[in-house]
Parts: C-alpha cells; sequence; structure tokens
C-alpha cells in the first residue's frame, strides 16, 4: 500500500508509563497498525476536524500495515510532554493479505479501491518487533501496550489516513514479495 505523508499522534494512558517505561519509549520499532474502512460504499466516516474521525453505527473492514518497504519512511517518537506517539509514514509498506479472502461477492475490488480509513489503536513495539509490554498487574500479568488516536477512550474514533492499495501475488519473505 501506498500511503500519503503524514504525521499521526496517539495517546498513552499515564499509569501506563513511568521511569522504567520511559527509557523502552525511546527505543521504539515499527508499531502494530490496523487501518479501519467501512464495509460499505454508503457509510461515511463523520470528519471530526484535527485529523480525527469518527466511525458511525456501521461497520468496518480492516487491513494491517505490516511493516516499511525500501521505499517508505517512517519514524516514530515518544512525547513526554504530552505523553503521547507521534509517527510519520510516508511510501510503500507491507499489507499482507490473501486476496482469496475478500474475492466473495467482489470485495477485494471494493477493499482495493479504499483510499483513506482511520487507525484508531497502536501497539508498541520494541526496534526487534516484539511487544512492549505494560507493567504486570496484581495477578502478575502484562500486556501489550497501546495506544490510542482520541480521549483515551475505545471510542471508534480515529486518526484520518489517506492511501492506494495494490496488490503482489507471491510469498512474503524478508521484506519482499517472491513469484514461484
Amino acid at each position: 500500500m501506498d500511503i500519503e505523508p503524514c504525521e499521526l499522534e496517539f495517546f498513552l494512558f499515564e499509569d501506563d508509563v513511568d521511569d522504567k517505561m520511559k527509557k523502552k519509549l525511546q527505543q521504539m520499532g515499527f508499531p502494530g497498525i490496523w487501518v479501519n474502512f467501512p464495509s460499505s460504499e454508503n457509510d461515511k466516516l463523520t470528519d471530526l476536524g484535527s485529523g480525527l474521525f469518527q466511525q458511525g453505527d456501521f461497520q468496518c473492514s480492516s487491513f494491517p500495515v505490516t511493516e516499511p518497504t525500501a521505499d517508505s519512511s517512517f519514524s516514530i517518537n515518544y512525547n513526554e510532554d504530552k505523553n503521547s506517539i507521534i509517527i510519520k509514514l510516508e511510501g510503500t509498506f507491507f499489507s499482507i493479505n490473501d486476496p482469496e479472502i475478500f474475492d466473495d461477492d467482489g470485495e477485494a475490488d471494493f477493499m482495493l479501491s479504499r483510499t483513506s480509513g482511520i487507525i484508531q489503536i497502536v501497539a508498541l513495539n520494541n526496534q526487534k518487533g516484539k511487544p512492549i509490554k505494560k507493567l504486570k498487574d496484581e495477578y502478575g500479568m502484562s500486556t501489550r501496550i497501546e495506544a490510542l488516536a482520541a480521549d483515551l477512550e475505545y471510542n471508534n474514533k480515529g486518526c484520518g489516513l489517506r492511501f492506494r492499495m495494490h496488490y503482489k501475488l507471491g510469498m512474503y519473505k524478508d521484506g519482499e514479495v517472491f513469484n514461484d
């Protein structure tokens, strides 16, 4: 997928960030990103201004932005003053999807025709691509740290993203798609 140049801001929960976590947030790699878009051409995202959009009372489909290619640039930085993550994206990124999944009723063509969507949440990874985990809870469990686009609530709001989808058949390996 080709992503138009953008700068997106996502917010962290205050209790997820202590001094130890701040150090981890200085060493981030490419995050876990899912782009959501309305499943029907009749449904539209509501523009809330400042690059934020709201999903209405309708179904959305989604796809992952898997990793950058050699024809892309991305940066990810922690802003301690705002307790936020700033992500800059531009260029061609891999999005691994099996087009056969979407072949029913023309869904592949519909998905490939999408040019905009929203990112509601990003899951943070270290530079080795491993999830950055939250502090352990009272039961000794730790979950992946997420940053949200708005309001620090899971409320179907997201940062707008403009893109163009295209696909290439073959096997994905080490950042390239090979045809047999």
